[in-house]
């Protein structure tokens, strides 16, 4: 008699771990939150605040369309977003670029 062994796994998982997935953490404190409750942010930025999918869909959208910091923090300036708000995604910006460069899927500027 053949006994299967049962395991369960989260294809989610395995699929980060096999694609290295860019992980972010912003750094906004209670204070913060409190801010963007009374002081909407632009729903792109609210996704990408929330949703690491989206972020990383977000992140990647603006590498490959050749953005540069400074068109990245004018439209984020444009689109009235917090000074702490602006540094918190160029950070993230910052840290997306070194990411593609460290897994070796830069694109060649």
């Amino acid at each position: 008699m053949l006994k299967r062994a049962l395991k369960t796994v989260n294809g989610g998982d395995a699929a980060e771990e096999e694609r290295g997935a860019f992980l972010h953490t912003f750094n906004f404190n209670a204070w913060d939150e409190i801010f963007f409750f009374f002081n909407k942010m632009p729903e792109q930025f609210q996704r990408m605040r929330t949703e690491p999918e989206y972020l990383r869909y977000i992140l990647a959208s603006w590498y490959t369309g050749l953005q540069d910091m400074d068109q990245v923090v004018a439209f984020m300036t444009k689109t009235n977003l917090s000074k702490k708000a602006i540094e918190e995604f160029k950070n993230a910006y910052l840290a997306y670029i070194a990411h593609v460069k460290a897994a070796g899927t830069a694109i060649i500027r």
